[in-house]
């Protein structure tokens, strides 16, 4: 996928992180890019998923990365928890069984 394709979910508002649902529309949201902490503008309309762009066209190289930073603490910090799935050595193209190296855990 090309960046520019890349839409931003998360942004700050208040120095906290927050997600394009829990936001105004328009400059009204009051959040700026967790990378170069320029204006956002919420762009929530009927034909594109609902995203933050930089407010007067700005590019910015890291926002959609901050963004997506952002939403992975958000997300952990509420679950509280991670799972990490079990962890297999493979071997392709031979007669070897795909061998377990670490079981899943919490």
């Amino acid at each position: 996928m090309v960046k520019s394709q890349l839409n931003l979910t998360y942004a700050l508002k208040d120095g906290i992180i927050t997600s394009i649902s829990n936001v105004e529309s328009g400059l009204k949201c009051g959040c700026v890019c967790p990378a170069c902490d320029m204006p956002l503008v919420a762009k929530k309309g009927e034909k594109m998923m609902h995203h933050f762009a930089h407010h007067a066209g700005h590019n910015c190289e890291y926002g959609y990365e901050s963004s997506l930073h952002l939403a992975a603490k958000d997300i952990l910090s509420k679950a509280k928890k991670i799972v990490i799935p079990p962890v297999y050595v493979k071997f392709p193209d031979s007669y070897k069984k795909d061998e377990l190296v670490c079981e899943e855990r919490e």
